[in-house]
């Protein structure tokens, strides 16, 4: 049987498991749909054994070395002037560790270093990114971000002025720009490509007339031809050739033109003809020049123009004699949404140079849909800040202010940037210098004093991140469990001094099968991560890895307007 010999192209989540299990996928094997088994690579022989281990409750233990510490505390003599201290210390100890580890439930161990964790990756990146910030300005985020308000709208306002008529503009250009680099919207060199990739540039005459001019066809981008385009584009202006290109594209192009509904041939006339309140002109006689003879009535009052009229201002032709504004001129005004959109949708917008600008500055690839241009600007959210910019006009004087509150949530620890590491929440079950002092010198006044002091910074920490210890259960579940081991890869890139890493490899039960599996597992992220930084993947355990899959659960995203 050819197990896989042909994928469906669909996974679904295997009910309500833990993050990192294995997946339901139908396979078709000899024509039927088969459930099997997808490995979720988090989750090897090691880890697998480790979970196990961790449900008998072998896997974990205090750390030797904190162990031998708390029976040098205990043997200490009545007599010694250390006794009261070191008692004292041996019960904070002992107090600690039972509100933080079980053997009995290393589930619930586990659930409190995932928050240690948590809050230790939360503290370094607030107070990094809170650094950089306090030496940085608005300015350096992008154009038109100038306050809080903006910065959360990345400039739009600032740089468009009109979200709408940006919209509007766009979209008045119907399909032409679909599929073109946003640097080239609403140029004439994006109407040439989008002619070009339509298959019209050569029936509209455009290819040849560019030809003429000198224009290499495979380097229109090239700066040196921006004039010869755009005079190609604005010389050609037969109504067919407009007609069909305004149609291909989408486009109505007496959008933005006045409206008339009079009789006279001007899209201007001057006369009220529903009711003017003028006088009309009268015909008159007078006399024949020279002569007492009157001859035939001639009229007075009407003016009159000399010369010929053009003609007429249909869509693509010249321009009315004395007019102008009137029609679609050329090619050109195709793309240009000051000639294709009503003028009172895109009042306020800054016009097709700044929106290019501001598409350049935020790495935008090509225009996907101009359709939905309008519902994109809608969509984006704009904020004033008024009381922030008053208080704070600037980004320094924001976050300087900020950050000692940050502190306070963080909380202070021996890390780097004065941020906590595992050691300080963990060194009572997971030992550090502290414990190897005490077991290498013996107890001492200094030695005590640093333990005491350990101690209380843990304590103090775990208040300060909201980690409430001391509630295990006799029956760890699976979830918990299988969350725990399928995180000690993870765990295991940890490596520093101090790190989580460290300190759950002191505390792997040595004298057991189960903390082997749990250094395996470590060493399996460890070692990871050094193959991965050198071009060499992890171990696949699942036979259907790099086939292709899709989530029938994803939602179609739906149209979009930028595209990569």
């Amino acid at each position: 049987m050819a197990i896989g010999a042909d994928i469906a192209p669909s996974t679904t989540e295997g009910g309500t498991g833990v993050a990192g299990l294995s997946k339901a996928v139908t396979v078709i094997s000899e024509g039927q749909y088969n459930a099997v088994g997808e490995p979720a690579t988090s989750f090897s022989p090691a880890t697998i054994t480790a979970m196990v281990g961790m449900k008998k409750g072998e896997a974990l233990t205090i750390s030797p070395a904190v162990t031998k510490a708390k029976l040098a505390l205990a043997s200490v003599s009545p007599l010694d002037p250390n006794y009261t201290a070191a008692q004292s210390a041996l019960t904070n100890l002992t107090t600690l560790q039972n509100n933080i580890f079980s053997p009995a439930d290393q589930a619930g161990f586990g659930s409190i270093v995932g928050q240690v964790q948590g809050h230790i990756e939360t503290s370094h990146g607030l107070i990094n990114t809170s650094n950089f910030l306090s030496n940085s300005s608005y300015s350096d985020f992008g154009t038109g971000i100038k306050d809080l308000g903006s910065m959360s709208e990345r400039g739009f306002t600032n740089i468009l002025g009109s979200l709408p008529g940006a919209g509007k503009a766009i979209e008045s250009t119907g399909t032409m720009f679909n599929g073109i680099s946003a640097k080239n919207f609403g140029s004439p060199v994006g109407m040439v490509q989008a002619l070009q990739n339509n298959k019209l540039a050569n029936a509209t005459g455009v290819n040849q007339k560019l030809v003429a001019a000198g224009v290499d066809l495979n380097d229109l981008e090239n700066p040196v031809y921006k004039d010869q385009i755009s005079n190609v584009l604005a010389g050609i202006k037969d109504p067919t050739a407009i007609n069909v290109t305004a149609d291909q594209f989408g486009q109505n192009p007496f959008a933005g033109l006045p409206s008339y509904t009079g009789s006279d041939a001007s899209l201007y006339n001057t006369q009220n003809v529903f009711g003017s309140s003028a006088s009309a002109p009268t015909a008159t006689t007078v006399p024949t020049a020279g002569t007492n003879t009157f001859g035939a009535p001639t009229t007075t009052g009407f003016p009159t123009t000399t010369g010929y009229s053009t003609q007429g201002g249909s869509f693509g032709s010249e321009q009315i004699q004395g007019q102008t504004g009137t029609g679609i001129q050329g090619l050109k005004d195709l793309s240009d949404y000051t000639k294709t959109a009503n003028p009172s949708d895109t009042a306020g917008f800054a016009g097709t140079d700044a929106l290019v600008g501001k598409f350049n500055d935020l790495g935008a690839g090509s225009i996907a849909n101009a359709g939905v241009a309008s519902k994109f600007f809608g969509g984006i959210k704009t904020v004033d800040t008024p009381k922030i910019n008053a208080a704070h006009p600037d980004l320094k004087s924001l976050m300087n202010d900020n950050i000692p509150d940050i502190k306070s949530l963080v909380g202070s620890g021996s890390g780097v940037n004065g941020v906590p590491n595992a050691r300080d929440f963990l060194h009572s079950v997971a030992g550090g210098p502290v414990y190897d002092d005490i077991n290498t010198n013996g107890v001492t006044a200094d030695n005590i004093a640093s333990l005491s002091n350990s101690i209380s910074l843990s304590t103090s920490l775990f208040s300060t991140a909201g980690i409430t210890p001391g509630t295990f259960s006799a029956n760890p579940t699976l979830t918990g469990v299988a969350t725990f081991a399928g995180k000690l890869p993870q765990y295991g890139k940890q490596t520093a001094d101090g790190s989580l890493g460290q300190s759950l490899r002191s505390m792997a039960n040595g004298a057991s099968k189960y903390g082997e599996a749990v250094k395996a597992s470590m060493a399996e992220g460890e070692n990871n991560k050094l193959l991965q930084a050198n071009g060499i993947g992890p171990i696949q355990t699942n036979p259907f890895q790099g086939l292709p899959s899709q989530d029938p659960a994803e939602p179609n995203a739906g149209a979009k307007l930028l595209g990569g």
